[in-house]
């Protein structure tokens, strides 16, 4: 005995128009596909050549970056040694207001005929 067919009526044919119209775009979307593979063909050398500019950039900045910071710890010692320099300045300075030569060159009045003489006789 023969099954009775329980498909509507023209559903077979809906759905093969349905398959054949998915498989037309499937069709052209590879084409797309292929067509997006021959330009990124073409363009992959010029793709490469700027991936290693980018890369050399890249390594230039990373180089200046490192020089940056041995630079930012060579100023940040000399502000030290200047710090300290500064420190020192101020000790000479309030030595050198402390220093007292009651006499002033009064004292070197005696000995300057001396040197004189002294220098006169070297240089011969």
């Amino acid at each position: 005995m023969e099954t009775p067919d329980r498909t509507p009526h023209g559903m077979v044919d809906v759905l093969r128009r349905m398959v054949a119209a998915r498989q037309t775009r499937i069709a052209e979307l590879e084409q797309d596909l292929a067509a997006r593979d021959r330009i990124l063909a073409q363009h992959a050398p010029m793709l490469a050549e700027r991936d290693a500019r980018i890369a050399a950039q890249d390594e230039r900045i990373a180089e200046q970056a490192r020089r940056i910071g041995e630079q930012t710890a060579a100023i940040e010692a000399q502000r030290s040694r200047l710090a300290q320099l500064e420190a020192e300045a101020a000790k000479l300075a309030h030595l050198a207001a402390a220093l007292d030569w009651p006499d002033g060159p009064r004292a070197l009045r005696a000995v300057l005929p001396a040197a004189r003489l002294l220098r006169r006789l070297t240089q011969r």
